[in-house]
């Protein structure tokens, strides 16, 4: 344990006690908490409400179209000007395999 000299006064942290000799001085930081450590967020559910459960619900294969394409989307991009690779047919990306198979079908999307 360290001890501040009768005439020392700490430039980081402050006294618990008044400065006398032998005093133990403390750094505040480490009263309430462990130093760098930090209360992680509490994580709540998003709060919908019954039109936009409903209209989830209706639009799920469009909800998953657009999950693939978020996670899959990069493997079609088209990388090689001059064709010479093979493009290969990416599955996940088909609509058809969602069961959207109607070009004119609407969607709402709010």
């Amino acid at each position: 344990m360290w001890r501040a000299p009768a005439a020392a006064v700490p430039a980081v942290g402050r006294v618990t006690r008044p400065v006398n000799a032998g005093t133990i001085l403390r750094r505040s930081y480490h009263e309430d908490v462990v130093y760098g450590y930090r209360v992680p967020k509490v994580f709540e559910y998003p709060d919908y409400s019954p039109e936009q459960l409903r209209n989830r619900q209706q639009q799920a294969a469009l909800v998953c179209l657009v999950s693939a394409y978020r996670t899959t989307g990069h493997r079609a991009t088209d990388l090689d000007p001059l064709g010479i690779q093979k493009k290969q047919a990416i599955p996940e990306l088909d609509p058809a395999r969602y069961g959207l198979t109607d070009p004119d079908q609407m969607f709402d999307i709010d």
